[in-house]
Parts: C-alpha cells; structure tokens; sequence
C-alpha cells in the first residue's frame, strides 16, 4: 500500500539541507520541482530502489506513532543506499526520522536525518 505523504495534510513543503547534501546528493530546486510535480517521491530521486520500502517503512512508523505535541521518532532498520553525484555511486547511509504533529493533526516538522556510514 503507498506510504502517507506529508502532501495529504500541507498544500507545500519546504526543503533545508546542508551544503555537501545538496552539492553531492540531490539540490532543493530538484526536490522542490519534484513535489510540485508529484510525479516522482523525493526519497526516489535519491534513494538506491531496492531500499526506497526502508524509508518508507519508516515513514509509516512515524506516521502511526503521531501524538499531539510529541516528536515522534523511528529510523531505518537497515542501512539505506543513497546516490552521490560527485562520486557517481552509492553510499550506505543510516537513515532516522522525526515528525512533530500540532493540535488538529497538521504535519507541524519533520527531519530525516542521513548519516554516511564510515567507510571499510
């Protein structure tokens, strides 16, 4: 079944990244022309597809686990396959994420947090 999506319950979002993110992984124009468009997820313009379910897996704890005022939080059970640009490979990342919910169920913020895992 698809994964709830923050555009069910806010008409826009806004994209913050780091520096090394959006020069190596993925720009903020890119996600948001991506979102205007629905035509393809933002995790996907990333997101190695064989662990895109990952995250959305974990989107969907998030999701479950909202309570009015209460960051909820839940991460990948697995490394996840994130693309890098500059290097033209993919990375294992260690992929969490927040979601913080006001009182009538609005998506107030929400995090994911990727973190390269050290090389072997």
């Amino acid at each position: 079944p698809p994964h709830p999506t923050p555009r069910s319950a806010a008409p826009q979002a806004h994209f913050l990244v780091n520096s090394a993110f959006e020069r190596s992984i993925v720009s903020v124009r890119e996600m948001q022309q991506a979102w205007k468009s629905s035509q393809v997820e933002i995790n996907a313009l990333f997101t190695h597809p064989e662990d895109l379910q990952s995250v959305y897996r974990m989107i969907g704890q998030l999701y479950r686990q909202c309570q009015e005022d209460v960051v909820a939080q839940a991460q990948c059970e697995r490394p996840v396959r994130v693309y890098d640009r500059l290097a033209g490979s993919y990375s294992f990342f260690d992929v969490s994420g927040r979601l913080l919910v006001d009182w009538d169920g609005r998506i107030v913020t929400s995090v994911v947090e990727m973190l390269p895992q050290p090389e072997m």
